[in-house]
């Protein structure tokens, strides 16, 4: 079903400017995203590391995000970027990250894993013998 944008309203948001002493919290609090969602609500908006960053919880609030599919995107700092490279998986989006997830899905399904157990263990027990 898709959203009337005259029935949307602001997000709750904190007062954090730069982000500064948002992110200190963040990273020194471990109650800091429940906390803020006892006083904000299911659904807020704050800045971390200068960028905007949403926190959502909830069935209802994560299935109303996912159903918008194009409005979520990853995000990644770019330190992160840089040392993963423009071909990786976190650097893409859309599409593209669906077609790359596909294929990396692949190598972690339950049969490729329990291929590559056995192959394992059977090279453990080869070099034991050896």
């Amino acid at each position: 079903m898709p959203i009337d944008p005259a029935t949307l309203r602001p997000l709750p948001s904190t007062p954090a400017l730069s982000g500064v002493l948002e992110t200190l919290a963040f990273f020194r609090d471990p109650d800091f995203a429940r906390s803020r969602f006892e006083r904000y609500g299911d659904v807020y908006e704050t800045s971390l590391l200068g960028q905007r960053t949403v926190f959502i919880r909830g069935g209802q609030a994560i299935g109303d995000l996912f159903a918008q599919g194009d409005a979520v995107q990853g995000w990644w700092p770019d330190s992160v970027r840089e040392l993963l490279g423009p071909l990786s998986l976190v650097n893409r989006n859309g599409a593209d990250h669906k077609a790359r997830r596909r294929v990396v899905g692949q190598l972690f399904a339950s049969a490729a894993l329990k291929s590559l157990q056995k192959n394992h263990l059977a090279a453990s027990v080869f070099h034991s013998y050896n």
